[in-house]
């Protein structure tokens, strides 16, 4: 695609020009603060924002366990076009405008917009990624995600904006273009739900009945588990752990560790029953760190705490490492009398997880957590340690190529959501010039149902937003 005729410059390195017929308004003339608060009216749902999605409603996070606090009469009232900012994740984008009316967080920043604009394309322009670079650097604090922004700082920013008939067209053409993505998203979103569930039945069926189907079974005396084969036992966790070992969560920097310095687990090193050693971060090298905590191939790590549906993930280090310790977040489980692989698995089966998600609890407002005692309850399907290599070898070889198959799709949802959010950057800023081309009625996608794609570590989750 053809840029526009002429430009002119910016004061801005990350926006260096924009088309020249842009005019330039300053936050301070387009936005207002708006500080008006709910006063308990029950009617209003509870918003919320995020880098991903932008604002959507609470209730629509699949993973979603923060709950309004009683009193709400100090929350802030958002209306329709509204622009909504987590002043604290504003280093990340994490701002939007609201498409509905509702209620956010007293720390939230609440805008109303003074001009006729179409808000849809006030809302692509601030939330793409070029403009991430100004809210970096605008934002302060101690350490990297304590950072903070302030309104006074941000209300000078320029934007520049193109006539609002230029903006409708914009928003039409990445309607249709951006919308064909999301739809090659939900595809192949689709195609990872099918093989994942592939893969839970293997791993279902292998450690709640066996390999050997014509076993004779018998009543495991638990109505949700049923039958299991002969001669298995139902035990508790607590026989076959012998310590539970919690983590330690120092003020750690961000980039690399140098050769010879300690670092921290993030909880995405633990990601789906793998483990991810890169996901770490270092730890200052005038801070003294206990050694027993360092990390030995073929230790069993557990996170404590996390989003409902992440909480309670397992992984093996399965390589050596050298000065790694897990993070407060992370237990470190000490067996006997049990293959780690095949206890792996079984965490990872509905017994597992039925377990892990009941006993989950938090504060509002706060990811729900596991204590050393809900572990020690938790209840096991326990065959032979013989059976149990068996069953390990069998679902090690039938979930491989399953697990390849993911990888490969997540990498190709990767790539497609890297050009998406460069074509919606290059064109809502002016690289690139929409202006005459066609677009058809039919080819028309409401992104207001968009797919959205949160990065975890190796991986992405593909969250359908329903809002």
């Amino acid at each position: 695609m053809k840029g526009y005729g002429e430009y002119k410059n910016t004061e801005y390195d990350w926006l260096p020009m924009v088309p020249a017929h842009w005019k330039h308004i300053t936050i301070r003339s387009l936005m207002q603060l708006s500080d008006t608060r709910c006063k308990n009216r029950s009617d209003l749902e509870l918003l919320s924002v995020y880098r991903e999605y932008g604002v959507i409603k609470k209730n629509s996070r699949e993973d979603n366990h923060n709950k309004a606090s009683l009193d709400i009469s100090n929350y802030k009232y958002v209306g329709k076009n509204f622009v909504v900012m987590n002043k604290m994740k504003m280093w990340q984008g994490s701002l939007g405008i609201s498409a509905f009316e509702g209620i956010v967080s007293p720390a939230y920043i609440v805008c109303t917009i003074r001009k006729d604009l179409n808000f849809r394309y006030l809302n692509f322009l601030l939330r793409s990624h070029l403009f991430k670079t100004f809210y970096n650097r605008i934002s302060y604090g101690i350490r990297v995600g304590q950072w903070d922004l302030r309104y006074d700082n941000l209300k000078t920013l320029n934007l520049f904006l193109p006539p609002r008939e230029e903006q409708d067209q914009i928003v039409r053409y990445l309607d249709a273009k951006a919308g064909k993505i999301n739809k090659l998203i939900k595809i192949k979103q689709q195609q990872i739900a099918l093989l994942k569930e592939k893969k839970q039945a293997i791993i279902n069926q292998a450690v709640t009945k066996g390999l050997d189907l014509s076993a004779p079974m018998k009543d495991s005396g638990i109505a949700w588990i049923g039958q299991i084969p002969q001669g298995w036992d139902v035990i508790q966790f607590s026989r076959i752990i012998t310590d539970i070992t919690q983590g330690w969560s120092p003020v750690a920097g961000n980039g690399d560790r140098q050769e010879g310095q300690w670092g921290v687990l993030a909880l995405s090193a633990i990601n789906d029953g793998d483990f991810f050693p890169d996901a770490a971060k270092p730890i200052p090298l005038n801070i003294t760190v206990n050694s027993d905590l360092e990390l030995r191939k073929g230790d069993f790590l557990l996170t404590r705490s996390n989003t409902r549906a992440l909480v309670g993930d397992v992984c093996i280090v399965d390589i050596n490492t050298e000065k790694l310790i897990p993070s407060d977040l992370i237990y470190k489980l000490t067996t006997n009398d049990i293959e780690n692989k095949y206890l792996l698995y079984m965490m990872k089966s509905f017994i597992g997880r039925q377990q892990i998600e009941q006993s989950a609890h938090g504060s509002s407002g706060t990811m729900p957590k596991i204590t050393h005692r809900h572990i020690k309850s938790w209840k096991i399907l326990l065959p032979p340690i013989e059976e149990q290599n068996k069953i390990v070898n069998y679902i090690s070889s039938n979930i491989s190529v399953i697990k390849d198959s993911i990888l490969h799709l997540q990498r190709i949802i990767s790539t497609i959501t890297e050009y998406r959010t460069r074509l919606i950057s290059e064109v809502v800023t002016g690289k690139v010039d929409v202006r005459h081309i066609y677009i058809a009625d039919n080819q028309l996608t409401d992104l207001e149902e968009d797919y959205c794609i949160e990065e975890t570590n190796n991986s992405f989750n593909i969250l359908e937003c329903k809002a």
